[in-house]
């Protein structure tokens, strides 16, 4: 079996790919910078290089798959979020609809049965969801929790004053997953070959935690004080362009955000729930990051 997977330089995308190397299938990866992803190259994947945003490479580098990993991935740069979100989604629709792939799996998003407006990049998602069920391929659209490693973005402010900053309440839980047991789930969907049709996976974790029980895991896994603070909409855009991010994607992301207080980004149905518990993801990805960093600052 010919699997092109998209994103394989990201959390999920490096996991799946590999969870599939040593596997009897031919993985493909698409990937502006083969550099580095050179280890994987190195372990027999064939490299595509090329940019998502240009149709005719995804369509010349998705020929001849039998199934099709799709992970849109963020643009913190551009002008138009849900745009981006639309072209590369259509992108991927028309080779998959060029190549006849027969199977697509694609990371969705909690929430993103609510329809395309009104949940910031989650309606992107959406959109994406659309374009993909309206070709001939069987379709199954992962829609996982919030992530813990959105968590690793804290690194640089727990480094330096023990507080975690987010704009949402410290007593709000959320259900949370880690990202390599998405990618896991994904990497036994590739491989199946017997299910048809449009699929839903509605994905979380073990664990339901607010951002206060968040910070005193990774207290406990850093052995010090951290604590949760909620910031304004202001003041979380003001921190998200300081580090580059075009004001319209931090609009976007304050959608999201707003959505999130309001309840209204929640599964659809019941959910499949997958393993890792928060307190090993910060012992075993949380704590090692946060050691490089002040390693690295050192």
């Amino acid at each position: 079996m010919r699997i092109v997977i998209n994103t394989p330089t990201g959390h999920i995308g490096r996991a799946l790919t590999a969870n599939l190397l040593g596997t009897a299938h031919e993985l493909v990866l698409l990937a502006r910078d083969p550099g580095k992803i050179k280890s994987f190259a190195d372990r027999g994947a064939k490299i595509k290089q090329g940019d998502l945003e240009d149709a005719s490479f995804v369509r010349e580098a998705t020929q001849g798959a039998d199934a099709l990993f799709w992970l849109t991935p963020p643009n913190f740069s551009t002008n138009d979020p849900l745009a981006f979100q639309r072209r590369l989604g259509e992108n991927a629709a028309a080779a998959v609809q060029a190549n006849r792939i027969p199977r697509v799996v694609q990371l969705s998003s909690v929430g993103a049965h609510q329809g395309e407006r009104g949940l910031g990049p989650i309606s992107g998602l959406c959109t994406v969801e659309n374009l993909l069920d309206d070709t001939s391929a069987h379709v199954t659209h992962l829609r996982p929790s919030f992530f813990m490693e959105n968590y690793l973005h804290s690194v640089p402010t727990v480094a330096h004053d023990g507080r975690i900053y987010m704009p949402l309440p410290g007593n709000l839980r959320l259900p949370m997953i880690a990202t390599r047991d998405i990618a896991e789930v994904a990497a036994e969907r590739l491989q199946d070959g017997k299910w048809t049709g449009r699929s839903v996976l509605e994905l979380v974790g073990p664990d339901q935690l607010s951002g206060d029980e968040v910070a005193q895991r990774l207290g406990e896994a850093l052995e010090r004080q951290v604590a949760y603070m909620q910031v304004s909409d202001q003041q979380a855009k003001e921190g998200m362009t300081s580090m580059g991010m075009n004001p319209a994607v931090a609009d976007l992301m304050l959608e999201m955000y707003e959505a999130t207080r309001k309840g209204k980004v929640a599964p659809e149905g019941k959910p499949r729930r997958t393993p890792t518990t928060f307190a090993r993801f910060a012992r075993d990805v949380y704590r090692p990051a946060f050691r490089q960093a002040a390693a690295a600052s050192a």
